[in-house]
């Protein structure tokens, strides 16, 4: 690098361009509508800055020691956040990193908002590193670049020669695809359409670390590193390109490095018209050069060097086509497909009114099981459709499938076979009856992710299709370290009479497992730093006592998300030595994640409490139920992806309403806090115990029995896609012989053709206050294929909350009864 001033590097930059429309701001609510670009990685709020011209928008975050981007995407002060082209207006970008977080820009007052006429641009100074060196950093854009030129001055202000080393990183997860050439870094998401570069002009980009998004800049010599000279300064430069696929972002490359190339102009057609979202693949002999997707008129335009290419077409519903070309001139071509089949039709209820609902594909003979999206897209993901509203139209290519046609576990599903014929549509008609009575109970998940939370990047529009047809008719919105709200999405589906919701957040600290907790509802304060949530503390207890108090104290549910139970009982640091672990957090729990519900039926015969494993889970929340710890458990599909995740856990809660467009939150959080909840990856399990003079309690309720005799009415309903065999009660947390009953032992009590698969009731006499805990299993079965390989394959099971039974007036009394096992041990 040659030692130059900063101000000489920026002025020759704009020298070459007209003065023009470059646009420089700071977000505020009165230009947010104007200013923001659209995409579903934006993470802009107000106070970050936007460059934009007549081709890009770039967003900086502001520099603030508090700038967070999501769960994962931290400490952004400075950084680029947000980029797209305005032709795709499409961002996908998690974070650019200048300087790969080797200096720190955390100062608000440093910012410098330049523009001159000929550009615009954004300066701004970091901290000073304990070697003293301290980096200013430049954003430039002028009308016409289709790059964002990215400037560091490093300085030296000791009196000592330091050595530095030339790194920057990025954030562009999965399925972004990473690689580079030289002088030439590139990230591709071609089924997201967004492709993202760095090329600088006098060094080559190597990456390193993990997942190689750690950019190092070397010199001929293969080094990065350079010495400074005390009181000194060099200046990189590097240009950062968004595009909107890969073969776009080349082209830009080509430019850079003044390249001869032609413009290839490509429409993808058959006998029907366009074909849009159709990808081509370019290769040159082994080499694959870049991909791109044709737009809505089934066209797509870049451009490549001279030579011979193949180029490789593949489109929904029909075989890849391969075909060369020959690149000597600028030219444009038609290529024609084979005709898609079809699927088309209505999934409708019972009553002939259309639902949401979920489409699972299978192969048959020597077709291929279908993958036709990857699994954060919206609509369509894996082998999985979802019909909105209950509309199903989706190309397939030629052969014969089985569908799994499904509404969630209250509803009947339907398997048909299809066969798809080139050029033709096949009709799917198919009617879900609700054949579950679930009358007084409302289905709710209370975790779920998106893409907003950062680790993942997943659809947040393809998050509700996916609850809505699950059947999930309460889902607060639960992303990583931000209030945020589902409102908006329902709003535009014109479904709020379908599910549900509130804002709401998970708190994820530093202190793992254990210190996950959801809260809801939650003041959501939208485009602002968390959606003005609260922040994480390092130490659990500190933090799920911050989240109680948040919002003034207000009434609301804090969940502790999967816990490893013994870590927060006895074991802090889990070195298998008690120590108190972190048992103050238990004051503050309203209810606890308890999954798997078969676990319950895995209790040990004998085993050493340990903090390093969740299991049993269950067992350690029955001693501490034991032990007065009233924490009622819940069952959450924690999904993160737009396949089988939602839905397949749910819990169910008493309600007032049966309407999801009419549950008042209210309701929700008392309901949760008394414990009025069955947990179930499946089948409806109703259980009600029943005392004197008519007194009878729903799980989570108290019930005053002097006599000791209760009745408990248990009833089981499953619909035809699954089924139960067992029905196991317990007492104070212990099973006994007498109350286990299974359809080998018991067959009459489980009639295998009727919804209602259990139906009993069973008189106890109990001899001390006692919780009544019932579950039901479908033991060394399966849910089967309409949830998919990974859940499919878990048996059948639910799980009541406790009812409580007092029997001599005097208030309940745990037993603290340790099941066998003393998790008090030394």
């Amino acid at each position: 690098m040659r030692i130059v001033t900063l101000c000489s590097i920026i002025a020759t930059l704009f020298l070459y361009h007209p003065a023009t429309g470059a646009e420089v701001h700071q977000l505020t609510p009165a230009n947010w509508d104007e200013l923001i670009p659209a995409g579903k990685e934006v993470d802009a709020i107000y106070g970050d800055y936007v460059l934009r011209n007549d081709i890009l928008t770039a967003v900086i975050a502001n520099p603030t020691p508090t700038r967070n981007a999501n769960l994962t995407i931290r400490e952004v002060g400075g950084c680029v956040l947000d980029l797209t082209r305005h032709d795709s207006n499409n961002d996908q970008l998690g974070c650019f990193y200048p300087t790969a977080q080797q200096y720190s820009f955390t100062n608000p007052e440093s910012i410098n908002l330049v523009d001159g006429g000929e550009g615009v641009a954004i300066h701004m100074t970091s901290l000073k590193n304990e070697d003293g060196s301290l980096a200013r950093l430049v954003y430039s854009l002028a009308d016409g670049d289709q790059t964002l030129r990215v400037i560091t001055q490093y300085a030296n202000t000791s009196d000592e020669t330091i050595t530095l080393r030339l790194q920057d990183s990025i954030r562009a997860d999965s399925p972004f695809v990473l690689g580079g050439n030289k002088n030439s870094f590139w990230a591709n998401d071609q089924w997201f359409r967004q492709a993202y570069g760095v090329w600088t002009q006098e060094r080559e980009i190597k990456r390193t670390g993990s997942g190689g998004r750690i950019l190092e800049y070397p010199t001929n010599d293969g080094n990065s590193s350079f010495e400074l000279e005390p009181k000194q300064h060099e200046v990189f430069l590097r240009e950062l390109i968004p595009a909107g696929s890969l073969l776009e972002l080349k082209s830009i490359f080509n430019s850079l490095n003044k390249f001869s190339q032609f413009q290839v102009s490509l429409k993808t057609f058959d006998q029907d018209g366009v074909i849009g979202n159709a990808l081509l693949t370019i290769k040159q002999g082994e080499e694959t050069i870049g991909d791109i997707r044709t737009n809505t008129q089934g066209l797509c335009q870049f451009s490549l060097e001279p030579g011979k290419y193949t180029a490789i077409v593949n489109a929904a519903g029909r075989p890849p086509q391969e075909l060369a070309l020959d690149v000597r001139e600028a030219f444009n071509l038609g290529i024609e497909l084979n005709q898609a089949g079809y699927l088309q039709g209505k999934v409708t209820d019972g009553q002939g009114r259309p639902i949401y609902a979920k489409l699972s594909f299978q192969g048959l003979k020597d077709t291929a099981t279908p993958n036709f999206a990857p699994k954060q897209n919206a609509v369509f993901a894996e082998n999985l459709f979802y019909a909105t509203r209950g509309k199903v139209d989706h190309p397939l290519l030629p052969g014969s499938y089985r569908v799994f046609i499904s509404h969630g576990p209250e509803f009947n599903a339907a398997v048909q076979d299809v066969v798809i014929q080139e050029g033709e549509t096949t009709e799917l008609n198919v009617s879900l009856k609700q054949v579950i009575d679930s009358d007084g109970w409302i289905s709710a998940d209370f975790h779920t992710h998106s893409s907003p939370s950062g680790d993942n990047t997943t659809d947040q529009f393809g998050r509700i299709l996916t609850l809505l047809a699950e059947n999930i008719e309460y889902s607060p919105a639960t992303e990583h370290q931000r209030i945020d709200s589902f409102s908006p999405i329902l709003k535009q589906l014109k479904a709020e009479h379908l599910m549900g919701t509130v804002p709401g957040m998970e708190l994820t600290g530093r202190e793992l497992p254990v210190n996950h907790q959801n809260a809801f509802p939650l003041i959501h304060k939208p485009r602002t730093q968390d959606g003005g949530g609260p922040t994480i503390e390092d130490n659990p207890v500190t933090q799920i006592k911050k989240l109680k108090r948040w919002d003034n104290d207000a009434n609301k549910i804090v969940q502790e998300d999967h816990p490893t139970l013994m870590q927060i009982w006895r074991d802090k640091d889990r070195d298998n030595q008690a120590d108190g672990g972190f048992r103050e957090m238990l004051n503050y729990m309203d209810t606890m994640e308890v999954h798997p519900p078969q676990s319950i039926f895995q209790v040990p015969e004998e085993l050493p409490p340990t903090a390093k494993s969740r299991e049993p889970v269950m067992f350690y929340w029955m001693q501490l139920l034991n032990k007065g710890y009233r924490i009622p458990g819940v069952v959450n599909s924690d999904c993160h992806y737009n396949n089988h995740d939602s839905g397949y856990l749910r819990n169910y809660i008493l309600s007032p309403t049966d309407n999801p467009g009419r549950i008042k939150t209210g309701n929700i959080v008392s309901a949760c806090k008394q414990g009025n909840i069955v947990m179930t990856n499946g089948p409806f399990l109703k259980v009600k115990v029943r005392g004197e003079k008519r007194a009878f309690a729903w799980p989570g309720d108290d019930l005053v029995s002097l006599s000791g005799k209760v009745k408990v009415d248990i009833s089981v309903q499953c619909p035809n896609w699954f089924d139960i065999n067992r029905v196991q009660i317990f007492l104070n947390g212990r099973t006994a012989s007498d109350l286990n009953y299974t359809r080998r032992n018991n067959a009459k009590m489980f009639p295998a053709t009727s919804v209602t698969r259990f139906s009993e009731t069973f008189e106890l006499s109990l001899t001390e206050d006692t919780h009544i805990i019932v579950a039901t299993l479908r033991e060394g079965l399966e849910m089967g294929p309409v949830q998919g390989d990974r859940w499919g394959v878990l048996e059948p099971a639910a799980v009541a909350n406790p009812i409580f039974v007092d029997i001599d007036g005097n208030g309940f009394e745990f037993n603290n009864d340790n099941l066998g096992i003393d998790i008090d041990a030394k």
